[in-house]
């Protein structure tokens, strides 16, 4: 809601998608409180935070907007729109290749395309990396990563940062790319 709010009222989809960044790091850091530093169950939290979005959401819509909390239609550059790969067109009658590239690879928005070369990151940063093996010690064994001088805490909340930016994107392509 937050990226469709900002990217309606300055016209820009990039500002539309760091509001939903910004706002979803809040909720990701409210979440790390709640949690990490109060050591409050994880579950109650995340459903505690969703009701919390969900009123939220449809109560500053309203009042913004007056159209039952939703956000007016996105139109021009306040959108996210589709790209068309190159050659999508003229590859679209070659058999087996082309509907392939043309219909399902081809036509998706920027944001689509960040989130499919997350995946391989995602996987290199996780297995590959130091920080990635720290952040999964984080999750599975918390004693032997505070045994070898690594702050848990810290580790946790990087791993909440990197959930908010990522779940921010999510949610501004849910609301600047896909919305009709």
């Amino acid at each position: 809601m937050a990226a469709a709010t900002v990217a309606f009222m300055t016209g820009s989809a990039w500002y539309g998608l760091g509001a939903g960044i910004l706002a979803s790091l809040a909720f990701s850091g409210l979440h790390g409180l709640a949690s990490i530093t109060f050591k409050g169950n994880q579950l109650i939290s995340g459903v505690a935070l969703n009701f919390l979005a969900s009123g939220i959401t449809v109560l500053v819509a309203q009042a913004l907007f007056n159209q039952g909390g939703k956000t007016p239609p996105l139109v021009g550059d306040a959108r996210f729109n589709p790209i068309e790969l190159p050659f999508a067109s003229a590859l679209a009658d070659v058999p087996l290749f082309g509907p392939i590239y043309a219909e399902v690879i081809s036509g998706h928005s920027i944001l689509a395309y960040i989130a499919f070369a997350c995946v391989p990151l995602s996987w290199w940063v996780l297995y590959r990396s130091r920080f990635g093996l720290r952040l999964r010690a984080a999750g599975e064994n918390p004693a032997a990563l505070d045994t070898a001088g690594v702050s848990v805490v810290r580790m946790r909340y990087a791993a909440l940062i990197i959930t908010g930016v990522l779940c921010g994107i999510a949610g501004a392509y849910m609301s600047t790319a896909l919305q009709a």
